[in-house]
Formats: structure tokens, C-alpha cells, sequence
């Protein structure tokens, strides 16, 4: 036990002379040196340390359905370790002695966002900075990283899924005149899915909402619907209130109508024989969306007055 703690201390102590002996280099001496931009595109790498970043986060939150222009927050964990010969030795070093080469036990990996589809906007509300201790065990950020999603077009197609990256970055870790490099940097990126909910929205114009019909007669009158809707949407017309029984009121039930897609359906109205005078009639409009009708809008309501003339 005593012979390996004597090993392990004269491991140490030869990595520190190590560096003290690179360190003390002096500046002067550059004919076999790089340039300090060249070494920092292509580092020393002298102890193989390398960083790693791992993307935590829970699917199914984020294949949760997205209502256009609605802004929805999504939480994540991002965990960071390094690995290499003699990695848990350098780390305790530098936590030693590091303030001497100018060398600290943390690092910070910035997260950008690349490849957003054009119908949505993803940011991060708070800082897409991150700081993480060094360490051979996997390390969460002091951070709780988050992003904000929103839809800015509407028309984008209901449930197709598309992608868009988070990208995390660290630099090398260096020490006093960036020399030499403790810890290789990182590029790392993990894919996440987007996915815009259904939007319920129609749009109703009778041709008219005063309708004069003589006594005994029937009328027809056009309505036209037009889908906002971004998928494909099952509208249902539904008679909601007539003054009586003896009144005749009929509009076609169902109609289905693809993205942006108008059509007209046929109101037809024929009150008792022998009525005249004015009385009001309330339709009702509902849009569904097709394959899951549990997914729907808000009825919308037209009200016509009908006077009927001797």
C-alpha cells in the first residue's frame, strides 16, 4: 500500500517538473515553436485529455405539439467530462496547482442553435452560456438550460415533424501564454424534433345575413368557408335554432376543406305556408380536424334574420 501511494506521488511529482520545465521555456526561443495562432488551430495536446459533452432531455416533451405563434419553453440537461491517460492525476493537479499556469478546474461550453426550419423561431431566453467543474465523472452544468420555441407561420402543416440542432462548443483549455494545452476543445450537437400542432380556424361568409323570401316560397343562399386551418379540416354545420317546427332549414352537414382551400355550400330555408313577419335563424360552424376529431375549434355562429312577404 505505502509502495503504491510512493508510485502514484513520484507520478505526480515528475508531471509537475514536467510542466515547470515547460513553462520556464523561455519566450525568446521560437525557432522550433509554431506560431501561437497555429498551436491553438492544431494544440500540443501533451496530456491526450479531450472533453466530452452529453444532451439530456426528455423525447416526449419535445415531440409535444407546438400552437403557432404560442411561445412554450423546453428544458435540458447538458453533462461534461474528460477522459485521457492519466486524466483523474492532471485534474487533481490542477486543482493544486493550477492557478500557477494559469489552469482552472471549470470550463464553458457556449450552445448555438443551427438547421431552424423557416417557420419557427428557437432561441435561448436566458443565455446560452454554460459552465461545468472538470471531472472524469459526468458532470451537469451550474446552469439550467433552456430554449423558447414559437410558430411564426400558421400554415405550417400540422404533426410534420421537422429538426433543428443544438450545438455545444468549448475551447481548449490552456495555460500561461497558451502554449500548452491541458484539455483539447469540443464541437458537439444533438438533434431535437419540432412538431406544430393543429390550428383550428375557418373563416364563414354568408352571402347575407337579411333574407327576404315570398310567402310559400323557398330560398337558396351561398355560404363561403375558407380554411386557416393547417391540416386537413372537417367542418360541421349544424342548425342551432328555428322559430318553429313548421320551419324548413337545411345546410349540408359536412364539409371538407384542405389547407387554404374555399368552397360554398347551399343554405336552404322555407318557412310555413301561410307565415309572414320576421323571424331569426342560428347556424353554427365547427372545424375538426380530419383524422382526430377530439381536435377541434370553437364553434362560430352566423345569425340570419329572415322576413317573410306577402
Amino acid at each position: 500500500m505505502v509502495r503504491n501511494n510512493l508510485i502514484k506521488k513520484g507520478v505526480v511529482v515528475a508531471v509537475i517538473l514536467l510542466l515547470i520545465g515547460l513553462s520556464c521555456i523561455p519566450i525568446g526561443i521560437t525557432s522550433k515553436v509554431a506560431p501561437i495562432d497555429d498551436i491553438q488551430k492544431e494544440p500540443l495536446g501533451l496530456f491526450g485529455l479531450k472533453g466530452h459533452l452529453k444532451f439530456d432531455f426528455n423525447l416526449d416533451d419535445f415531440l409535444e405539439p407546438i400552437k403557432p405563434f404560442g411561445i412554450y419553453f423546453f428544458p435540458f440537461n447538458v453533462s461534461y467530462k474528460v477522459s485521457g491517460m492519466f486524466a483523474d492525476i492532471i485534474i487533481h493537479i490542477i486543482e493544486r496547482w493550477g492557478y500557477i499556469w494559469k489552469v482552472y478546474s471549470n470550463n464553458i461550453v457556449d450552445l448555438s442553435i443551427k438547421d431552424v426550419p423557416e417557420c419557427a423561431e428557437i432561441q435561448f431566453p436566458y443565455g446560452s452560456r454554460l459552465h461545468f467543474d472538470i471531472s472524469t465523472e459526468w458532470e451537469r452544468s451550474k446552469e439550467n438550460p433552456f430554449i423558447s420555441i414559437t410558430f411564426l407561420d400558421p400554415m405550417t402543416p400540422a404533426f410534420e415533424i421537422s429538426y433543428y440542432k443544438i450545438v455545444g462548443v468549448s475551447d481548449s483549455v490552456k495555460g500561461r501564454f497558451g502554449f500548452l494545452t491541458w484539455i483539447h476543445g469540443l464541437e458537439s450537437e444533438e438533434e431535437f424534433p419540432l412538431v406544430p400542432d393543429y390550428l383550428p380556424v375557418i373563416d364563414v361568409t354568408p352571402e347575407g345575413n337579411y333574407i327576404e323570401i315570398p310567402q310559400g316560397q323557398m330560398v337558396e343562399k351561398n355560404i363561403t368557408m375558407e380554411s386557416l386551418a393547417n391540416g386537413l379540416t372537417l367542418v360541421k354545420s349544424e342548425v342551432i335554432d328555428i322559430p318553429s317546427p313548421d320551419w324548413w332549414v337545411y345546410i349540408q352537414p359536412e364539409t371538407v376543406l384542405d389547407i387554404g382551400e374555399v368552397k360554398k355550400v347551399s343554405l336552404f330555408i322555407m318557412p310555413p305556408e301561410n307565415f309572414t313577419g320576421r323571424e331569426q335563424i342560428i347556424i353554427s360552424f365547427t372545424p375538426y380536424y380530419y383524422y382526430n376529431p377530439e381536435l377541434h375549434g370553437d364553434p362560430q355562429s352566423e345569425y340570419f334574420t329572415v322576413e317573410v312577404q306577402p
